[in-house]
């Protein structure tokens, strides 16, 4: 071989040959075969042939790159370390590449990471717009400038039907002044929750959340929650609810609760400063105070033993309902032996009762009851009327006539009353006592 392993070039057995010796063709034809076979073994200045195995450099430096040009010596690529190579620019680093396929570029004294893809064809487009982030786009192959998510100096901005997905413990947090916006149609979707169902705070709807349901707040819902529901919890204890249509609120002070099937339930007072109006009834173990009255169609107990208010007091009007039914008209009902009513109103017309004020006990209200507007049919203040076990005692009729003062033959006479006459008339009503003055 006319070279050894490190490239060194040796001339054949024969040679040198000595001063005034015959030239023999055996000694010029191998020496010469052998140059020819060396000569092929190296690179052709002009570019002929190429090489047949790794073309090896010296590891050069940042001045002088082993692989370097004629007209700029000073700029090419050079190993300074293992498994670290660089180009080097006028004997500046502006790129390096190292193991694991990390690649970087020089840019104010800081190696900055190259975006790269493994996947072949990858290559990044430039934007069309400002505030485009980049989207990979598998089908081609190659990252593209995309409006689905926009980033500028006034936040973040999500596009799509898609909406914001959320995913992990982290959560989102949103600190600009501009909050945070969905335009999507999907909403705002917090993941592990019930189907169709959101959830805001830490374990919050986290087990068990129905769909269609709404948790917020800590330990709302956090390990059951009823569909179609609505549980907001600052009280910092877990609150769950599984009535399905539920709405439950709760503070560390109170809280307002609707079962789903008739009414809501508070659990500290609710002070009214306008109309209450109800269509059904209302219930109360304490006191119910209303500046502007109370309006519906029943105000009392629907359980005798737990007995209906202590006390009812409005400044205002008390207004309620038509009749219900037959000899029922609308009424202000206490069932508890020890009930009270508190009734202030103005010496006015306006305060009228619309319909029979009835003060009795559970059941038909002629049992026993005290009826202001009488039982007549305008039931416009026509009479005031007592009863006791359904039989009329005592009333007032729209003259001022009392009527029903004491018994005759051992039985209530609903008739008897007395008179103030000029004189007697012709046939004294036996019911009647007179006072005749002049």
């Amino acid at each position: 071989m006319p070279r050894n392993a490190s490239g060194t070039y040796s001339l054949p057995t024969g040679n040198p040959v000595e001063s005034g010796t015959v030239i023999q063709s055996t000694w010029a034809n191998s020496t010469l075969n052998d140059v020819a076979s060396a000569l092929t073994d190296s690179l052709s200045r002009a570019g002929n042939g190429g090489m047949l195995a790794p073309f090896y450099f010296t590891n050069g430096t940042v001045s002088e790159p082993s692989i370097s040009f004629t007209t700029e010596n000073s700029s090419g690529l050079y190993l300074p370390f293992a498994t670290d190579v660089r180009m080097t620019i006028t004997g500046t680093d502006v790129m390096r590449w190292s193991a694991g396929g990390v690649a970087q570029i020089y840019k104010n004294s800081i190696w900055e990471n190259i975006l790269i893809s493994s996947d072949i064809g990858s290559f990044v487009n430039p934007g069309t717009a400002d505030t485009q982030t980049l989207r990979w786009d598998n089908a081609n192959l190659k990252w593209i400038p995309s409006d689905v998510l926009k980033t500028g100096l006034t936040g973040v901005t999500v596009n799509g039907s898609g909406g914001l997905l959320v995913q992990g413990t982290g959560g989102i947090s949103v600190t600009g002044n501009g909050g945070l916006s969905v335009t999507g149609a999907a909403g705002l979707l917090s993941t592990g929750a019930g189907t169709n169902s959101f959830r805001a705070g830490t374990s919050a709807g986290s087990d068990n959340q129905g769909a269609n349901s709404i948790a917020i707040g800590q330990l709302a819902g956090e390990t059951d929650q009823g569909a179609n529901g609505i549980i907001i919890n600052s009280s910092g204890s877990v609150l769950n609810d599984t009535t399905v249509g539920h709405i439950h609120i709760a503070s560390g002070s109170a809280s307002i609760n609707y079962n789903d099937t008739d009414k809501f339930t508070f659990n500290n007072n609710v002070n009214v400063t306008g109309d209450i109006t109800a269509t059904g009834t209302i219930t109360a173990t304490g006191t119910i105070t209303a500046t502007n009255g109370i309006v519906g169609s029943s105000i009392g107990a629907t359980t005798p033993s737990t007995g209906a208010f202590t006390t009812l007091t409005a400044t205002g009007n008390i207004t309620v309902g038509p009749e219900d039914a037959v000899d029922q008209g609308g009424q202000i009902e206490y069932l508890a032996p020890n009930d009270t009513i508190t009734w202030v109103t103005e010496a006015t017309g306006a305060d009228e009762f619309t319909s029979s004020f009835h003060i009795r006990p559970e059941g038909i209200h002629t049992s026993g009851a005290l009826i202001l507007g009488g039982t007549t049919a305008s039931n416009n203040q026509q009479a005031i009327e007592m009863y006791t076990t359904g039989t009329l005692r005592v009333s007032i009729d729209n003259v001022g006539i009392v009527k029903g003062l004491w018994s005759d033959t051992l039985g209530a006479n609903a008739n008897s009353q007395f008179q103030v006459v000029a004189a007697l008339p012709a046939t004294p009503d036996t019911d009647t006592i007179y006072f005749v003055v002049p």
